[in-house]
């Protein structure tokens, strides 16, 4: 139930960060955005999904985590 929510919750912040980092005017901006902010968002994202591949893939496990 929640994972459903990180994945889109993670997919938002990483698109957030991504268009505020364009905005940015010096180094320590781009550092927050693309190095904190997507970096969170895309942990945020990344967990869940792999814990619903394990879930979804029994007999292709292995090509599903070379997809991903």
């Amino acid at each position: 139930m929640y994972q459903r929510y990180m994945i889109w919750g993670g997919w938002l912040v990483c698109i957030l960060a991504l268009v505020g980092s364009s905005f940015a005017t010096e180094v320590w901006h781009l550092m927050i955005a693309q190095g904190f902010l997507y970096g969170f968002g895309f942990l945020t994202m990344y967990y869940p999904l792999l814990n619903m591949l394990n879930e979804w893939f029994v007999a292709r496990r292995g090509l599903a985590y070379g997809i991903l």
